[in-house]
């Protein structure tokens, strides 16, 4: 009998482990390219604010090709959660992890001036932004193209 009660006891906790993957409501891939001008962007923060307050912040870095991939949420979960966005543009240092951690130890002071940023003021906030995009269920490209 006692047996018995272990077991099921096991099998309850391993099943209880396994339906502890990533919580939250569904994110699908989202990536694609920004442009601005027909050109493609670098060291540029793409940011999708939802247009409801429930859903997670998506966000990713363009790469020098002006790709980006976005993450959701505090866990950095791939994709974003289905719905209406407002796209926020950031623009970055430019500055790579290395370069960073070598002015940190040498005491050069703090973070370099941030450059002119490659698209106009209005994408930096989602209360000014233009662009609203939509995330659908499944994989998802979506093509950012400023003027």
């Amino acid at each position: 009998m006692i047996e018995r009660r272990f077991c099921v006891a096991w099998v309850l906790s391993v099943a209880a482990l396994i339906g502890c993957g990533q919580s939250g409501p569904a994110v699908h891939p989202v990536s694609g390219i920004v442009t601005v001008g027909g050109k493609p962007v670098q060291n540029v923060q793409v940011t999708f604010m939802p247009t409801e307050p429930s859903r997670p912040v998506a966000s990713g870095n363009v790469d020098a090709d002006g790709r980006y991939v976005l993450t959701s949420g505090a866990t950095n979960r791939s994709g974003a959660v289905a719905g209406a966005y407002k796209v926020v543009l950031s623009q970055l240092d430019g500055a790579s992890q290395q370069e960073l951690d070598a002015r940190y130890t040498s005491g050069t002071g703090g973070p370099p001036p941030v450059p002119k940023a490659a698209f106009p003021d209005e994408y930096k906030s989602a209360e000014t932004s233009p662009k609203q995009v939509d995330v659908a269920a499944g994989s998802n490209t979506i093509n950012i193209e400023i003027p």
